[in-house]
């Protein structure tokens, strides 16, 4: 069976694009699917949407670092608030990027780091996205024990 781990079809659905891409993928041997719900609060909404419509769908929560100066108390005591479903099953996707600095280097950190702790709480996966970042994303995980929770890292350039 293959699962696809990482995808981003509430960007679609709006659009009527999902069903499509998900018949196709099915085509292809596609399985099961992993909405990543990063892009603030309607995004995280539309991913959690499509896993409660589909049951071949979970999702998950976070805040993209391209957003890490955007997020706000509100978006993120919601990510929280979310996290407690069952169709939403890790926290991300989180992390640094380096390469396009669309957000601080520090500010991204802190999110990255506030998020590592939101996962040990709620015992959930992290889903890192870490780009021209790999020695510090390294010692955040490992500064703030992310090895308890344990996940996966999509993005990675080095």
């Amino acid at each position: 069976m293959l699962i696809d781990t990482h995808c981003h079809l509430d960007q679609h659905s709006s659009r009527g694009q999902a069903d499509e891409l998900i018949g196709r993928a099915k085509s292809a041997g596609v399985a099961a699917f992993v909405v990543i719900g990063v892009g603030g609060e309607e995004a995280l909404e539309e991913a959690i949407a499509l896993a409660n419509e589909r049951s071949e769908i979970v999702a998950t929560a976070g805040v993209h670092p391209h957003d890490a100066s955007k997020t706000s108390e509100q978006l993120e005591a919601r990510i929280e608030e979310v996290l407690a479903r069952p169709e939403v099953v890790a926290v991300g996707e989180v992390g640094l990027d380096f390469h396009y600095d669309l957000s601080p280097r520090d500010a991204q950190a802190e999110v990255f780091r506030r998020f590592i702790q939101l996962a040990k709480r709620v015992k959930k996966p992290l889903v890192i996205h870490t780009r021209s970042a790999p020695n510090e994303t390294l010692e955040i995980l490992e500064s703030e024990g992310a090895r308890d929770v344990g996940g996966i890292i999509h993005c990675f350039s080095e």
